[in-house]
This record gives C-alpha cells, structure tokens and sequence, in this order.
C-alpha cells in the first residue's frame, strides 16, 4: 500500500481503531497518523468500548469481525452513551445488525479494493460531517 497526500485532520481531531488483526491495526494506525491525526487502538470489541468511554474519539474505524463484544454492539453501545463519532466500518458484515440510529453515524465501509484510497476519502467525509455537526450546534 501506498501512502497518499494528507487527509486535512482538524487540530486535535481522534480516530479509534478497533481492529482484532495485529497486523492491519498497526498499518491503519501508521496511515491515520501520517495524515495528521491522533490515533488510539483497541484489539477487540470490549476494550474498544473502555476507549470509547475514556477517550471520546471523534471517527471510530472497527472491523466488524471483532472478537468478545461484536462490532454492532460497541457502535450501538457508544451511541447509546452518547458518542457523536463518526463510524467507518471494514467490512460490511455487521452494518445491518446496528440500530438505525447508530447507522445514522456510519460514513461507509472500507472493501478490501483500494483500501487506503477508500479509507482517505471516509476520513474526509467523516471530517466534512464533524465540520457540520459542529456549525449546526453553534448556529
């Protein structure tokens, strides 16, 4: 994989990975950070919700084959606790499994094709909405 052009992360702005694969969580965390972004990880569904918690990301990245808690839950559970983060899945699988408030939150999911390239623009994508989010709330 190639490493593209900086994404444009806002000052400040977290993305959680919560990925059980060692090896992928390691890149996807080098990628994110190389585009400006501050990046925490978890390797499974349960630790991913303690850093939601404790951390408030503002974009969450999860694969949907999570060991422990799966993925629907810990999307579902961190809008349950009032999580305003963006959802960017890894695969499909698990999306029809959250509620339809949760996938209000979802700004699309990574195929295994042109990973980075797709992941770039969910990024963006993600950082437009909190950008949004955040002028709506103020006006």
């Amino acid at each position: 994989m190639v490493l593209h052009s900086a994404v444009g992360a806002p000052p400040g702005a977290r993305v959680l990975i919560i990925d059980g694969n060692a090896d992928r969580r390691r890149l996807l965390r080098d990628t994110v950070q190389a585009w400006g972004f501050e990046v925490m990880t978890a390797y499974d569904g349960y630790s991913g919700m303690r850093q939601i918690m404790n951390d408030r990301p503002d974009i969450i990245i999860v694969d949907a084959d999570l060991k422990g808690w799966p993925s629907s839950t810990v999307i579902d559970g961190a809008t349950r606790l009032g999580s305003r983060a963006m959802i960017v899945m890894l695969n499909e699988s698990a999306i029809h499994a959250t509620s339809r408030l949760s996938r209000r939150r979802i700004v699309g999911v990574i195929d295994d094709g042109n990973a980075v390239d797709d992941l770039r623009l969910l990024l963006t994508t993600a950082v437009d909405k909190m950008a949004r989010n955040a002028t709506d709330v103020t006006n």
